[in-house]
């Protein structure tokens, strides 16, 4: 019985060794999500958009030109109207992918 297990085993472990070799091995090494190649058109429709976002905005940690053109003012920060962008690194807080 117990040469019997061994054999199943040998058997089971060889099957599982040639049916785990395939020809296919580019496809599982490619990253379908993330493209090695990009296209022009879709990165500047992006930066189109990112831009539109960007002096659009009302967040003031976004978008501080309307500050600066004195279109809106504030009460309590009033930083950016004195343009004094030392205190606060408004650069810093852009993130990518709202």
């Amino acid at each position: 019985m117990k040469i019997m297990k061994k054999k199943y085993f040998i058997l089971l472990v060889l099957v599982a060794s040639f049916s785990a070799c395939t020809d296919k091995f580019e496809e599982f090494n490619t990253d379908v999500k993330n493209p090695a190649v990009v296209e022009g058109e879709s990165l500047f429709t992006n930066a189109q958009f990112d831009m539109v976002y960007y002096l659009s905005s009302t967040n003031v940690s976004i978008n501080i030109f309307k500050m600066m053109s004195q279109y809106w003012t504030e009460c309590t920060y009033i930083d950016e109207a004195n343009y004094d962008l030392t205190n606060r690194p408004i650069p810093a807080n852009i993130v990518l992918g709202y």
